[in-house]
């Protein structure tokens, strides 16, 4: 699984931001794909279970920190998915056997937008980005509010 991210800076030292030569953001936010781990796993549940249990697991994302094998993963780091569930008998027990996916992003699963554009909030007035001698519309960083 790979996702694409606005790039806030470089992974240069000293960081460098994604600024032209001006020092303004480009009017279309440069970006860069990361790749993510997944693992799977299998886990018998409960054969009372229905079939909407398992559709409510899917496609959802850890809202608390969470511990397994010694590991701390914060929260919204884990991306959950139901690959697949078959009620059946397992070893003489009735069970679902179900396959998840799990995919970590130690960023979050939230989506992050960048905070640039044409206007900007001051004094609780919506003003236009403009050039140094008020002539040209720009677009301009916000400060996330």
């Amino acid at each position: 699984m790979t996702k694409e991210k606005v790039l806030a800076k470089d992974r240069s030292t000293p960081a460098k931001y994604p600024v032209n030569s001006a020092g303004t953001p480009f009017d279309q936010p440069l970006t860069d794909t990361s790749s993510f781990c997944q693992f799977s796993f299998v886990q018998f549940d409960d054969p009372g279970l229905k079939l909407k249990d398992f559709l409510d697991r899917n496609d959802i994302v850890n809202k608390s920190a969470f511990t397994a094998l010694g590991q701390t993963f914060a929260a919204r780091t884990l991306l959950l998915e139901v690959q697949e569930a078959e009620l059946g008998s397992y070893a003489g027990y009735a069970a679902w056997r179900a396959k998840y996916k799990v995919t970590y992003d130690p960023d979050t699963h939230d989506e992050k937008r960048a905070d640039i554009g044409p206007f900007y909030k001051a004094g609780g007035q919506t003003l236009r980005y403009m050039d140094s001698t008020n002539t040209f519309p720009m677009v301009g960083p916000l400060n996330g509010s």
